[in-house]
């Protein structure tokens, strides 16, 4: 049975918020994605996206905007730091031939009260904002696909992977395009040094650093993080998460650099063109 799962529903300063989600369709292909936002879970639901393609979140910032001149306009602007309302979200995902399934209502920030809540928003207002003006660098995260169209050049349906490393099509990832279009974030990185391991193929070198990011969007194992001052690419070995009381404020990834002529350098990133998220 086709399921999605939304797995980040974060508010970001000043008034916007984060949705991302992760799909398990009953088959690959392309998909149209709907998401819609309610005060109830119950709805009535406001379609805020609709559909959207090869996509893997979503940024609400249809909050605290004047009210509209005309009565039926849609988007009329929500409080999102007021600690009396709660914001849902809901994604429909409809494959192409396919029957439409749905996400379950999810609140913003789920599981926490409304001074843990506050608390967080507080704390990763203070991190984005050192990360701009103190230690950050900015860094492009490029999502590993791992739902959409398979690879009709180097895509194996025995073992259900890739044959090639290199595969100009899918770029080793099994689906069409590889990744998912960059976002631009704000990071800290720690220097490390370069390691010499041995290898059954003679000496190889190996450089493990570690990124620091807010919560957002979820980093998970395989997706590449780029460093856009000098263009160096790194795929990430283990993403952790930093708590506070339980709850995630930071991701704490070691990820390592890949060499120029991994096929990964052949993705565009373009600073220029997408906005940062913070």
């Amino acid at each position: 049975m086709a399921t999605i799962t939304v797995t980040r529903t974060t508010a970001l300063f000043p008034s916007a918020v984060f949705v991302q989600w992760d799909i398990a369709p009953d088959a690959p292909g392309s998909f149209l994605i709907d998401v819609a936002r309610s005060g109830s879970p119950d709805g009535p639901w406001e379609a805020i996206g609709i559909a959207l393609r090869d996509a893997y979140n979503y940024l609400d910032e249809y909050f605290n905007l004047p009210p509209p001149e005309n009565p039926g306009a849609e988007h009329v602007g929500l409080n999102l730091f007021s600690l009396s309302r709660d914001v849902y979200y809901r994604v429909t995902v409809t494959p192409d031939g396919g029957d439409a399934f749905m996400s379950a209502p999810t609140p913003v920030e789920p599981g926490l009260d409304r001074r843990t809540r506050l608390l967080k928003r507080k704390i990763q207002r203070d991190a984005s904002i050192g990360f701009r003006k103190l230690n950050g660098i900015p860094v492009a995260v490029l999502k590993r696909k791992r739902w959409g169209t398979r690879c009709t050049y180097c895509y194996d349906a025995v073992i259900r992977e890739a044959t090639l490393e290199h595969c100009p099509i899918c770029l080793g990832t099994a689906f069409e395009g590889g990744y998912w279009a960059p976002l631009i974030i704000t990071a800290r990185r720690t220097p490390a040094p370069v390691q010499t391991q041995i290898t059954a193929h003679g000496e190889s070198d190996v450089k493990v650093l570690s990124f620091i990011t807010l919560d957002y969007p979820h980093i998970e194992n395989k997706d590449v993080l780029v460093d856009l001052r000098r263009n160096d690419r790194y795929r990430v070995e283990v993403a952790t998460s930093t708590e506070l009381r339980g709850v995630m404020i930071h991701q704490t990834i070691s990820a390592s650099e890949l060499g120029r002529n991994a096929v990964e350098y052949s993705i565009d990133v373009d600073p220029y063109a997408v906005p940062p998220l913070y």
